[in-house]
């Protein structure tokens, strides 16, 4: 399973995961219900693929830790 995001405009936008779901993104493990944000920026992506029951792999272009 996995979804990706395109934002379309300089706006923000977070991908926010259940409380309980580990966000691996670009390789770095986030705290369980952190989320990512974009940078604002006009075609901005992220893909995420399922990993296991307990979270989330992402990959993107410069989306950051959004914190809880």
């Amino acid at each position: 399973m996995s979804v990706t995001i395109y934002t379309v405009g300089a706006v923000a936008v977070s991908v926010d995961p259940d409380d309980g779901d580990l966000l691996m993104l670009d390789g770095v493990a986030l705290d369980d219900g952190d989320k990512a944000t974009n940078t604002s920026t006009t075609g901005d992506s992220i893909k995420l693929f399922y990993y296991d029951s307990t979270g989330w792999y992402a990959e993107s272009d410069s989306w950051t830790d959004g914190g809880a």
